[in-house]
């Protein structure tokens, strides 16, 4: 079946298709016209239409349909002059879907750039969840230039505004060349998604999404003779040129974390600055991978077409709001090399006043060593007196051999200055007792040995060992945490 003909099915029987669907939910039927899914009234009603971003849910073809005929009133570009490319020391390699075009000297890394590039439709798909054969006649002109005058004058450049490192341009993608072969593959790849996701989804909006799924989609890694994108860096050497994990790292050690709503509001001018792509990568690699959040970020490109996207996003996170911002605090905190998203999910369920924590005794709880935060389950009450205190013996992931350790941690590696393993503890206020400026694990302080602690504000306790999360899965055991009142 065409794809026209397909479309033309979708939207005549729409109707049926919700009657049909059967999932215990009111229905709205809706126009027959694709041009509703442009329409505010749509989106605002959204909750009381049930559509998912699955590949085989008709709502959800309907809103991809009407945003492709954007690309079908995309303008004819200026044709690139193919007689002069000897002339310019400019060589092409043409691919299945992409022609590419460089005046960089040839390696074998650089001759392989229009396979990568080819390779990496399919995995834009199967990241969307769109089907391959929607793509079969998509075709890329893809450029990496030592600088812009050769290619000036192939007519390529016609239409495109100045840049500093690439552009993509409606099927023409731009990079000029930064010394790195990983970085120029990297910025190249980043141009493609760019492309790609202007032609699926429409515009590029909000910009921190676009920017930040190009950033994260563009970060790939080769096993064996296959590419995969959307990586998590397991190390520095990995991924040459590519700087944004250490500028994140220096604003979290400044204490220049950007509040959510500024990097909402990133604009194209934002751009200029290495740091705004920064915070659009660590933003998007949040979305996407953190097993509360996925489910939104599959979502956000169908949101791009809509009049408000951001309304779209705070709707879905809804009432979640202060457990959103402390999932992303504990993120960026801790963001490094070989991150691991399903060793730090948090638990936010509110801790209870234990009556165990007035005896002599007190109560307890254990911190296992291959977790973030850990909720203790303990509530603490502010301008009250406790004494805390901590026992067992864990063992620290080495790649060499595994490193015994206490509560103490080991003396001689240090990690965001203070020792490796040692117990870490921290409270989640109360939504009464959270000031307006409150910042999520702020407050993070060690456990030592009969330590007397009166907490400021009243809230959850959490308890977790101080290590880098791409270690915490590999490390063994457990210690105790032990807490109680004092009647002063």
């Amino acid at each position: 079946m065409s794809r026209r003909l397909w479309t033309l099915s979708v939207f005549l029987f729409l109707p049926l298709l919700f009657a049909l669907q059967g999932r215990g939910e009111e229905i709205s039927v809706l126009p027959e016209t694709s041009a509703h899914y442009n329409n505010k009234s749509f989106w605002d009603n959204e909750r009381t239409v049930t559509w998912s971003p699955d590949l085989r849910d008709p709502i959800r073809n309907a809103i991809l349909e009407e945003s492709r005929k954007r690309r079908r009133q995309w303008p004819v570009l200026t044709p690139i002059d193919q007689s002069c490319l000897a002339e310019l020391k400019i060589r092409r390699y043409t691919g299945k879907h992409v022609a590419f075009y460089t005046d960089l000297p040839a390696t074998e890394y650089l001759d392989d750039f229009v396979h990568t590039l080819d390779d990496a439709l399919p995995e834009l798909c199967k990241h969307f969840s769109l089907d391959l054969p929607m793509f079969e006649d998509w075709h890329i002109d893809a450029f990496l230039m030592s600088s812009k005058k050769a290619f000036e004058k192939t007519g390529a450049l016609d239409g495109a505004p100045d840049f500093q490192f690439g552009y993509s341009h409606y099927d023409r993608i731009f990079v000029i060349d930064q010394k790195y072969d990983y970085y120029n593959c990297f910025l190249l790849i980043h141009e493609l998604v760019h492309s790609f996701m202007h032609e699926t989804f429409g515009a590029l909006n909000p910009r921190w999404y676009s920017e930040g799924m190009a950033e994260s989609l563009a970060l790939h890694r080769f096993e064996g003779n296959t590419l995969h994108l959307g990586i998590i860096p397991r190390e520095k050497k990995e991924t040459p040129g590519f700087k944004r994990l250490e500028t994140i790292q220096k604003d979290v050690r400044n204490n220049a974390i950007p509040a959510m709503e500024t990097i909402f509001r990133y604009s194209p001018d934002d751009y200029r600055l290495n740091v705004t792509y920064s915070w659009s990568w660590a933003l998007a690699l949040f979305l996407q991978n953190h097993p509360k959040y996925k489910g939104i970020e599959a979502k956000m490109p169908y949101y791009m077409m809509s009049p408000d996207p951001m309304a779209r996003l705070r709707n879905m996170i809804s009432t979640q709001w202060p457990r959103f911002i402390a999932d992303w605090y504990d993120f960026v905190g801790w963001l490094d090399y070989c991150y691991d998203f399903e060793a730090t999910v948090i638990d936010y369920t509110p801790g209870n006043v234990s009556s165990e924590i007035q005896n002599r005794q007190g109560t307890a709880c254990s911190v296992p060593a291959n977790k973030g935060w850990v909720n203790s389950g303990i509530r603490v009450e502010a301008g009250k007196t406790y004494r805390l205190g901590s026992t067992g013996r864990i063992e620290l992931y080495d790649s060499r051999q595994m490193v015994p350790s206490e509560a103490g941690g080991v003396s001689y590696q240090y990690i965001k200055g203070r020792p490796r393993g040692i117990l870490l503890m921290s409270i989640f206020p109360e939504s009464s007792d959270r000031k307006s400026d409150f910042v999520p694990w702020s407050d993070t302080t060690t456990v030592n040995a009969n330590r007397i602690f009166k907490p400021e504000y009243s809230g959850t306790l959490f308890l977790r060992i101080n290590d880098t999360p791409g270690n915490l899965s590999k490390n063994r055991g457990s210690l105790t945490f032990h807490i109680r009142q004092e009647q002063i």
